[in-house]
């Protein structure tokens, strides 16, 4: 299987168009089988995600970011998405598939499974680390969530992880798709400022061994720092883990992005 991977699209009202007609050149040229979008969709709640994906003749596997809930309550932010979906559904749009909302997505024994993941503070290296993260905390977009409690959201995002792994049929390639970085190597910020704020708001340090889940390839973004690297698995396996990298659309003009055989 072939996939198209990017992230961190940050679609406004002035640059969707723009940045469909990039990512259609780009499937075009490559004829991919999925296109996997991890996470920061959209800066305009208003946006009908699932109707954006859904210009897109193929399946579109894709995870929420902290800004797809950022002015909002997490509450809020998927029941504006499971609406969006049922509004799309019944105009015949099927493809896109959110991770957050529907758990997984199966197709030619591959598990596509994630969602926004968020950030566990492990990825702070002071010993003062809970004062220092409250105390950063004006300074960063996810204090305008509503009620948002970090390791609340964590535990549940990787709850929801695990869970849907375990239930993946044996023998199929397990693809993990999250917003922030599940691996200190795909922390970019973390060798030059590893007390940064973007450093230590930027995902988990070890999900795999933390919590015991084996992708065979991982996907994330967020930091807009391109990163990769492979981790062995105890039973042998080695994943492949990428970090788009991809960075704002308004000042760079290009969407980056990766074609990856599975």
């Amino acid at each position: 299987m072939k996939l198209l991977f990017t992230s961190d699209l940050h679609l406004t009202r002035d640059t969707h168009r723009e940045v469909l007609g990039v990512i259609r050149k780009q499937l075009e040229k490559c004829s991919p089988d999925v296109l996997v979008v991890s996470g920061d969709i959209s800066d305009q709640h208003s946006m009908n995600t699932y109707a954006f994906f859904g210009g897109f003749d193929l399946p579109v596997v894709f995870c929420l970011g902290n800004h797809d809930f950022a002015y909002d309550s997490v509450e809020n932010a998927r029941a504006r998405l499971l609406r969006d979906r049922d509004e799309c559904l019944l105009k015949g749009v099927r493809n896109a598939h959110c991770l957050d909302i529907e758990g997984h997505f199966d197709t030619h024994g591959v598990r596509f499974y994630g969602n926004v993941l968020w950030y566990d503070g492990t990825l702070c290296n002071r010993p003062d680390r809970d004062r220092w993260m409250r105390k950063i905390w004006d300074c960063w977009l996810d204090c305008t969530i509503e009620g948002f409690r970090p390791a609340e959201e964590f535990g549940r995002c990787v709850e929801q992880i695990v869970g849907e792994q375990s239930s993946a049929s044996p023998g199929a390639k397990l693809v993990l798709v999250t917003h922030t970085v599940p691996l200190r190597a795909l922390n970019a910020f973390d060798t030059a400022t590893p007390d940064s704020i973007a450093n230590c708001y930027s995902g988990a340090a070890n999900l795999f061994d933390d919590h015991g889940v084996r992708p065979d390839l991982a996907l994330c973004g967020h930091t807009h720092r391109r990163a990769e690297c492979e981790f062995a698995h105890p039973d042998g396996r080695v994943a492949r883990c990428l970090n788009s990298g991809n960075d704002y659309w308004h000042s760079t003009g290009v969407v980056s992005s990766d074609v990856i055989e599975i």
